[in-house]
Parts: C-alpha cells; structure tokens; sequence
C-alpha cells in the first residue's frame, strides 16, 4: 500500500491551491459557523449529555423489566436527578412558575409557609400541576413525572402499558429539552470575525482563530487546520483510517517544524501514546490524558472518527466544551461537502447567518482565485453566476437589515459553493 505523502506547506502557494484542495478551503469556515450556531450554555451541553445516557439506560432497563432489573431502574433515576441539578442552574423552579403565571415572589413565599393538613400548600400546587397539567409544564416537573413513571407499579400481566407509560415520559422530556436547547441557540447571530477563515500572508497560509481557547490550544489548532487544510491526500474517511498512522506521525512532524519545544514537551508524550494505542492488543486510548482540548479531539478523531455524528458525541462525552474545534477539524479534512444538512440547516436557515457565511466564502475565494477568475467565469453555469450576483449585491449593502419578504438565499451554501469550486478545480487541474 502507498504511503500518505503530505504536501508541504511551503509549495502551497495561491497556484498550488487551486490545484490540489477540492472545497477544502470552505470546510473549515462552514465548520466554525456551524459551532458558533450550534453553541450554547454549559448546562445545556452537559443536560443534552446526560439525556442520551438516560435514553440508553432506559432501553437497558425497559428491555429486561419483566427480570431482576432493580440496578438499571436506579441507574436511571440517578441519572434524572443529575439532569435535575443541572438545570437548576439554568432555572429554578420558583422562576419557572412565576413566568407562567400571575403569582409573585412574595406570594409563593407565602405558598410555601402555609400547611393544609400539615402538607405544604406549595407542594400541594406542584402536586396539582404534576396530575391535572397536560402541557407547558417546565423541564423539571416533566422530569419529575418521568420520575413517576419509572417508580410507577409494574404488573407482570400488563407489561406494555408499563413500558408505553414510561416511554411517553421520557419523549415529552426530550422532546421539552430539545425545543428548550433550540431557543438558546436562537441568538447565535454570526459575524465575519467569528469564522475560521484561511488566507494567504506572504504566501504562507494562515489562519486566525477566535474563541475561549488557551495559547497553546490555539497554536495546535491552527496548525493541526494548516496540517490538514494543506493536505489533499485524505479524500474520505476509508483513506484516513487506512493512513491514520502514517498521518499521526506526519502531523507530529509538523507540529515538531512549527510548535516551539515541541520535541520535550507532555504534547508530544500524548500523541506517542496515541500511536502506540494502534497496535495495541489491549485497545483503547486514555483520551482524557491530557488537558489540551484540541489534542483530545484529535485522539477521538484518530479513534473513532469514522462517522461524523458519532466524533460529535464523543467529543461531548469527553467535555470538551468548544466545538470550534472539533467542527472545524472535521471541515479541514473533509470540506464543506461532507456537513449534513441536519447540521448545516442552523446557519442557512438564517437570513442573518446565511449573510455573514456568504460574505466569509466570497473573501475566501476571491482572495484564492484572484488572479484568474476571468477563466473560472468562463466556465460556470449563467444561471449561477446570476444567483452568486444577486447574493453578492445584497452582501454589499450597507445596510443591516435583512429584508423579510425576500428569500435570496433558497439554494444550500453546500450546493452552490460546490458548483462554484467544482468550476475552479476543472479550470485549474
């Protein structure tokens, strides 16, 4: 089997470019929008975390009900209760009621001092709520009546409707916790300085990175993204799990020639373990072994990268609380094309977003394609030159305001950017 051979990032000129990367160059913008949309509170990730546990420990549960399956029930029930924790942070329950109803603070004070039959009338009105309410309730009240439902009594005779009950609860739990983690994504506008963008100084590629990440976090990943950017050798998952070796050892190459003492440093130590893990008989790869969040999500990309969503999730699993990097490294090696639209939909179904992506990739590829764009021109559809000049008078206007009654954007970024590029790469093979 050929050996992956890395281009070297000296040679990759704006000629070079266009000749060797294939929607490369937009994988990484699209990427970080996609973060930056998707982003949002630490509660929210680590809710959504602990929901898809939940999720498979009640299949585990439900699936042997009828047994001795006392230890999944009370897996379950933990599990609830730390999403309960959680998302008392986000909001208490106290806020939840008076943002529903006319009830003040001082009034639910009241509430909870007074006793019917030495039962708090607070816990009385909670009571009511968990039996009579049928929608609008809060997350924690539909977690709680999940709560029921497990504890609920289980007849061996009846087995389903047990079963039905319990899995009614926990969809109208995931279901509230989606719509709740979707409106906190709502605000996520865009902005050109929020994007990756690759770019060209002193014919040297580039990039700048905006984000909560430490020094060196940003120095491997803006390296780890010209290792890869710079690349075309990695033309689908197959190829890099084939290559992953050969791959690993050419990204510490790299970073060894551009990251300072990188040859002593703990960096270094963790991608040698990460190596070694490959021919290991015992398996598996200590992923948290280090505090360098984009060196963790390189491990899982090497690991268990073999499908998109799949990296998502285990980068979740492993804390790593900015998706600017996980996203953007997938985009790096794979390019724009590769984002499905379950993900992409987030940034084009957003007049404002689609804005601000639209400008980044006509900066991108007017500063790549600069010098012969008379020819790329030559090449494409009318039709698309048509759309991609409409966008662009729009893009150009001053003004901020979207016009509403106006839809310029009907056509995915990931179909028209690739008919574009497609024309680029046909001029400049």
């Amino acid at each position: 089997m050929a050996r992956f051979e890395p281009k070297t990032l000296a040679h990759i000129d704006r000629y070079h470019w266009h000749k060797s990367n294939r929607y490369i160059q937009l994988g990484t913008i699209l990427g970080s929008s996609i973060a930056y949309a998707n982003s949002t509170s630490k509660e929210w990730q680590e809710i959504s975390i602990l929901l898809r546990g939940l999720n498979n420990n009640l299949s585990l549960y439900l699936n042997k009900v009828s047994n001795n399956c006392e230890l999944e029930k009370k897996q379950s029930l933990e599990i609830i209760d730390k999403i309960l924790k959680v998302h008392e942070k986000i909001e208490k329950l106290d806020e939840a009621i008076m943002l529903e109803s006319t009830i003040t603070s001082d009034f639910l004070n009241t509430l909870k001092q007074v006793k019917i039959f030495n039962i708090s009338t607070f816990d009385l009105l909670i009571e009511g709520l968990l039996v009579f309410a049928k929608t609008g309730l809060p997350p924690s009240l539909k977690l709680e009546k999940l709560k029921r439902a497990i504890n609920s009594k289980f007849s061996s005779k009846y087995p389903n409707n047990y079963i039905d009950k319990v899995n009614n609860a926990f969809s109208v739990v995931r279901i509230k916790i989606d719509s709740e983690i979707n409106l906190s994504k709502k605000n996520n506008k865009l902005t050109i300085d929020d994007l990756i963008k690759p770019s060209f100084i002193n014919n040297k590629l580039k990039f700048e990175i905006s984000g909560n990440l430490t020094g060196i976090e940003s120095k491997y990943l803006v390296e780890a993204l010209c290792f890869f950017v710079g690349n075309d050798n990695i033309s689908d998952l197959e190829t890099f799990f084939t290559n992953r070796k050969n791959i690993l050892i050419d990204l510490a190459k790299h970073f060894k020639a551009t990251i300072e003492n990188f040859d002593n440093s703990k960096e270094r130590k963790y991608l040698i373990e990460l190596l070694n893990s490959f021919d290991s008989l015992r398996g598996g790869f200590y992923t948290a072994g280090t505090n360098n969040e984009v060196l963790k999500s390189l491990a899982i990309l090497f690991t268990s990268g073999r499908d998109l969503l799949r990296f998502i999730e285990n980068n979740e699993r492993e804390e790593i609380q900015n998706t600017l990097i996980y996203y953007t490294l997938w985009g790096s090696i794979y390019g724009v094309a590769i984002f499905p639209k379950t993900l992409t939909e987030v940034v084009t179904d957003d007049n404002s977003n689609i804005k601000s992506l639209i400008r980044a990739f006509n900066i991108v590829i007017n500063d790549f394609s600069r010098t012969q764009s008379d020819e790329i021109i030559k090449g494409v559809d009318p039709l698309i030159l048509e759309k991609i000049g409409k966008e662009a008078k729009q893009i150009d206007n001053e003004s901020t305001q979207v016009n509403k009654q106006n839809v310029p954007y009907q056509t995915p970024i990931s179909v028209l950017s690739s008919q574009v590029l497609e024309q680029v790469e046909v001029k400049k093979s």
